[in-house]
């Protein structure tokens, strides 16, 4: 579990295309903070016409790019969650999240998903900007970092969801299972 937690604190905040159709991967290039186009080598000066052309075309690359909370937060407008708290309701679970997840207090959250019946997030997971932090039905606790993502298979039932051999009970396990896969689909 130790060398989970190193491997997780070490992948880059990744972030998103808006377009949920276009299937793009993220390319570790693509994972600064910065939203800037990148700057043309020795290119000829274009003319007022190719340069406000050019201007458009930059100031809407740089908003296709989003955050992981802007992703999960777009994704999921307008979905009725049950046991799923993300957004202006998160600060809710978030702290027995951390406890009972081992989240580090430097790790931003952007989604629980509180799998305990009395709902004191005893179990479930927790989707972070380095990775998934979660303690699965069975008990077991650990973390997945993004990179690692990309190899685990997910799937779901109407009320279990498996992300590779952990599984939590959930009644939002289809909607978070989407969730992860469009995430999964887009990393590079």
């Amino acid at each position: 579990m130790d060398s989970d937690n190193k491997q997780v604190r070490k992948v880059k905040k990744v972030k998103f295309d808006r377009n949920v159709d276009q299937r793009a991967a993220i390319k570790p290039s693509n994972l600064n903070s910065s939203t800037q186009a990148p700057k043309p080598t020795q290119v000829p000066k274009p003319t007022a016409t190719q340069s406000t052309q050019s201007a458009q075309t930059s100031s809407a690359q740089a908003s296709n790019v989003m955050t992981l909370e802007q992703f999960i937060n777009s994704y999921l407008k307008g979905v009725s969650l049950k046991q799923s708290v993300y957004g202006s309701n998160l600060p809710k679970k978030e702290k027995a999240a951390r406890t009972n997840f081992r989240i580090p207090m430097n790790e931003e959250v952007y989604l629980v998903l509180d799998t305990y019946p009395l709902g004191t997030c005893r179990t479930g997971l927790a989707l972070g900007g380095k990775g998934i932090y979660f303690v699965d039905d069975r008990g077991n606790g650990g973390g997945i970092a993004w990179s690692q993502l990309k190899a685990l298979k997910i799937a779901c039932s109407n009320t279990t969801l498996a992300l590779g051999n952990y599984r939590f009970t959930s009644y939002d396990s289809v909607v978070i299972a989407k969730l992860l896969a469009e995430i999964q689909a887009r990393l590079a």
